[in-house]
């Protein structure tokens, strides 16, 4: 079992997603972050060190007019190209992070859901990878997380404090059931008592714990209670 959590402002949109218990899966090109979702460009020089190009020469021949490099060049764009229709759901770690409160949780007047998971590799649930360079190109496993896909779920070091999991779904802008079970809310120290209200009333038929954000009194930090 592992538990995960997605912050949220709270506005009609999000409200509805969890008042039908789904969440909203965006496209890759909403993201903040213009470095996400790139490969690495090999030179021309470090062309033949790409795995699994002669296998796709082989099954390609058509292609023989190419150079290696413009082949290459090719599939990089096509394949980024492909991506931006693909749908992705962010998950994290933590729930008591000052900055994803204040980014995603609309400065702290938002809420932070927590989810239950039973099995994240069956749910299609990854790790994020942080790295100091984009992913390389892998034509011997074009659609393996572990080939291409890495540009799904890696990211630059400097995000690497919101510990972040992901949902890679085939269609972007729109709602997919929850993968887990939804065991919390945590209302951010901001949330207004109406709010809160609201979202108890909307969900008082299920078994969900309402907890707070809290400052704490002697450091920068957040407690999550009752």
């Amino acid at each position: 079992m592992t538990k995960l959590y997605r912050y949220q402002p709270i506005n009609k949109y999000s409200l509805s997603s969890l008042e039908s218990k789904k969440y909203w899966s965006a496209k890759p090109t909403t993201f903040n972050d213009p470095f996400e979702f790139k490969l690495r460009t090999p030179s021309e020089e470090d062309i033949n060190t790409i795995k699994g190009l002669k296998e796709i020469r082989d099954l390609n021949p058509h292609l023989n007019q190419l150079t290696d490099f413009e082949m290459v060049s090719m599939a990089k764009q096509w394949i980024q190209k492909t991506i931006e229709a693909f749908g992705v759901v962010c998950f994290t770690e933590t729930n008591d992070n000052l900055l994803m409160w204040s980014h995603y949780s609309s400065y702290h007047y938002g809420m932070c859901l927590g989810f239950e998971i039973e099995d994240t590799n069956s749910a299609g649930i990854y790790k994020v990878d942080y790295s100091q360079n984009y992913p390389d190109l892998d034509f011997g496993n074009l659609w393996h997380k572990d080939g291409m896909m890495k540009i799904l779920w890696t990211k630059s070091l400097e995000w690497q404090y919101e510990k972040e999991w992901r949902l890679i779904t085939m269609e972007g802008d729109k709602l997919e059931d929850y993968k887990g079970r939804l065991t919390e809310v945590i209302f951010g120290c901001r949330t207004s008592t109406t709010d809160k209200d609201n979202i108890r009333n909307m969900l008082k038929d299920d078994k969900v714990d309402f907890l707070n954000a809290v400052i704490d009194k002697s450091g920068y930090k957040i407690n999550v209670g009752i």
